[in-house]
């Protein structure tokens, strides 16, 4: 995921221990749009959600996509809704993209455990 504190590129300037994360990473698969264009929309399901970011399965090879650019990740909710995520990749692989979320990552981790929870109370033992 990324590293840093919003778009800025900044971190807290601390080293990070060799082979450490800056932020835990949680397993979540929700289905979720990344749209870096008008022409360009990529599916895929989150893989790593961290506090700053997530990691998005694709189902094809990104290739149009690179380190850097700009989209909106949309979250489509069951009732209908649709919540839009500025983002920015900050890394590109053949499964998938890492995203940064820079300002909007607590409003993310917020719709994603409203969608956690609403998946735990459907399920019937």
């Amino acid at each position: 995921m990324a590293i840093g504190n919003g778009f800025s590129g900044k971190n807290s300037g601390a080293p990070m221990p060799v082979g450490r994360r800056k932020w835990d990473r949680h397993t979540y698969a929700q289905r979720l749009e990344l749209h870096l264009g008008p022409e360009v929309i990529l599916t895929g399901k989150t893989r790593d959600v961290s506090l700053n970011g997530v990691f998005l399965l694709t189902e094809k090879t990104p290739s149009m996509a690179a380190v850097g650019d700009h989209g909106v990740l949309k979250l489509h909710l069951p009732d209908g809704e649709v919540l839009d995520f500025p983002c920015r990749l900050t890394r590109v692989t053949q499964e998938g993209v890492a995203l940064n979320l820079g300002e909007r990552a607590a409003a993310f981790g917020m719709a994603l455990t409203r969608e956690i929870f609403s998946d735990m109370g459907g399920k019937k033992p």
